[in-house]
């Protein structure tokens, strides 16, 4: 049996809410004994900071989404307008200066959309809306949306088209899902290598899949891509940097689906991500 001093370090560690309820509880209805009064005092104190701290995640996490979103938006909008002019001109150099701006923004966009969707589901702050949609629709907006990068580093971009495959989910998730894993092979891709964007139907159920022939990886690396705590990002070939939330992200959206992220790589030889939804009609 544990000391009273080791159950009181446990209890000063532990920041599952649930359980420290049902503990706090039990403790309640013995607190009449003196023996149970210390343990009682610690437990109620580690629920109300445990408590404390989950309102200022919260309200750190609405302050990033507002105080960073919203002037992001508006300075990609001047950027379009922008951009409208310098097509106009005849100035190669603001041209190619003014198409990088707008791969910083679009990329710092997507980089905002994870950390805002990621913060949301951690404190259950999000809407869930199932709905049927073609997966073509999500597979074209993200071809559409990173063809730019994908040329730019010289990599050859596939799309397959597929017949109209008619999916049930929350389509804005699953287009940030598809965003992320197109990005991320852009990111991990050479000059030559080539992704490829497919979807199929396989047993009632559609199987979108992202297949790169980029650097690959090892075991190591991928018991480790989900986890939220580890220190350091791999940067990608032309030295971007990331904050790991993307592949994160992707899974947290697909859990909630009841669908895994399913990951084949191969160090030097490329990676394979795919997820499967249930069809309709």
């Amino acid at each position: 049996m544990p000391t009273k001093t080791a159950l009181l370090q446990a209890i000063a560690q532990c920041n599952d809410e649930e359980f420290l309820e049902k503990l706090l509880q039990h403790f309640q209805q013995r607190a009449e004994k003196p023996d149970s009064v210390s343990v009682f005092t610690a437990l109620k104190q580690s629920q109300e900071e445990l408590a404390g701290l989950k309102i200022q995640k919260e309200k750190f996490f609405s302050i990033v989404s507002y105080e960073l979103g919203s002037p992001l938006n508006s300075l990609k909008s001047m950027a379009d307008f922008l951009m409208m002019d310098v097509e106009a001109a005849d100035n190669p150099f603001l041209l190619e200066s003014a198409k990088m701006l707008m791969a910083q923004i679009e990329k710092l966009q997507q980089q905002m959309s994870n950390l805002i969707e990621w913060s949301n589901m951690e404190v259950k702050n999000y809407v869930f809306t199932c709905n049927t949609f073609a997966v073509r629709e999500i597979l074209e907006t993200a071809v559409q949306l990173y063809e730019k990068q994908a040329n730019t580093k010289s990599i050859n971009l596939v799309y397959k088209p597929s017949k109209s495959i008619l999916v049930s989910g929350d389509s804005r998730m699953l287009q940030l899902v598809v965003n992320n894993l197109v990005a991320n092979a852009v990111k991990f891709c050479r000059k030559g290598d080539s992704i490829e964007i497919s979807a199929t139907v396989q047993d009632h159920e559609a199987l979108i899949q992202i297949k790169d022939t980029g650097i690959g990886m090892g075991q190591a690396k991928i018991d480790n891509l989900f986890n939220v705590n580890r220190k350091a990002t791999q940067k990608g070939t032309a030295n971007e940097n990331g904050y790991g939330l993307g592949l994160i992200t992707c899974k947290v959206i697909l859990d909630l689906h009841n669908t895994p992220l399913r990951v084949q790589s191969e160090q030097g030889k490329g990676s394979t991500f795919s997820f499967g939804l249930p069809t309709v009609g």
